[in-house]
């Protein structure tokens, strides 16, 4: 089912999201797909959603989708990681692009936590 503009836009608004843009016919796309959901797992609090760059095309130009697999990772509405490229080691890779997200994020908190501290 494809993913509208707005589904999108209403999901990164808040957290931290990945959004991993695949085909059907892609031979590196169906080697992450056997992984990847394993992975996330370790990361309960990052919502995942798995995009056909097809059948989502709109959201996939919008965002620059240009070769798949491709993942895309937004924090309070913020693109904060993107990999795009074929990958020599798949669940390597997959796993270093995770936790640098998870790092992002972090530091992304944390200094909006100590600017309301200033603030205040």
């Amino acid at each position: 089912m494809p993913v509208t503009l707005a589904t999108f836009q209403e999901k990164i608004k808040e957290g931290t999201s990945i959004w991993l843009f695949t085909t059907k016919l892609c031979p590196d796309c169906r080697r992450l797909k056997v992984f990847f959901p394993e992975l996330i797992t370790a990361y309960p609090h990052i919502y995942y959603e798995e995009v056909d760059a097809h059948e989502s095309s709109e959201l996939a130009q919008r965002l620059g989708i240009y070769g798949v697999p491709s993942m895309v990772a937004f924090h309070r509405g913020l693109e904060i990681a993107r990999y795009a490229s074929r990958l020599p080691k798949p669940r390597e890779q997959v796993e270093q692009f995770l936790m640098r997200v998870e790092q992002i994020a972090t530091a992304l908190d944390e200094t909006l936590a100590e600017k309301k501290g200033e603030s205040s």
